[in-house]
């Protein structure tokens, strides 16, 4: 679901931004949407954790999911149009501003929306576990902060649906590291679905 997010960024960026793709460019964002998409779909039924899901649990996890891909689109799209600016008068704000703007709104939400329904008790305990919190922080610096501003970064200097489109690829990255900590083992399949995803992504530099 989340490969669909330049499909919608392409779309919103032809209108506000003026972008527009050549052949080769949308050819390479097809390629790659359906590489991301074949590794995705090629993990080995009846092994790992997640083998086995209630089917209102995935279904309500697709749905999610695809209203996270739409956010994610037009987020760029309004990302960029933030950086470079709407008026001729502004110059629009940096990358690193964006990130901690993004940051800010994200945890406002949390503290907002999230945070009343939780169980503070509980969470307390849970705050207990140092290697969790290790591993949390070194997550939260890795995605939410350093992800976000390099992509941020990207998206600034370079369309937004040919940026999305790789910024899309985060289940080729997750393949290796879901066997390796949750014994999620990829399949042939999945080695598919990465070289078609490589593939489309030459093709876009080759654009």
């Amino acid at each position: 679901m989340m490969a669909l997010a330049p499909v919608f960024t392409v779309l919103v960026a032809w209108s506000a931004l003026g972008e527009r793709l050549g052949p080769i460019a949308l050819l390479g964002i097809a390629v790659v949407i359906a590489g991301v998409v074949t590794a995705s779909r090629g993990r080995v039924g009846g092994g790992g954790r997640f083998a086995s899901l209630e089917p209102g649990i995935l279904r309500t996890g697709i749905l999610l999911a695809l209203l996270a891909s739409a956010g994610q689109g037009l987020g760029s799209v309004f990302a960029k149009l933030g950086m470079t600016g709407t008026t001729s008068a502004g110059s629009g704000a940096d990358p690193l501003s964006g990130t901690v703007v993004r940051m800010v709104w994200a945890a406002a939400a949390y503290w907002l929306f999230v945070l009343p329904r939780q169980d503070l008790r509980a969470l307390a305990h849970r705050l207990e576990d140092r290697r969790g919190l290790l591993a949390l922080g070194v997550g939260v610096l890795l995605g939410p902060f350093i992800s976000v501003w390099i992509s941020l970064i990207a998206i600034k200097n370079t369309e937004a649906g040919i940026a999305q489109v790789l910024l899309g690829t985060v289940p080729i990255f997750v393949v290796i590291p879901a066997w390796v900590v949750f014994k999620d083992r990829p399949s042939v399949l999945s080695g598919v679905g990465i070289v078609l995803a490589v593939g489309g992504g030459a093709l876009l530099f080759l654009r």
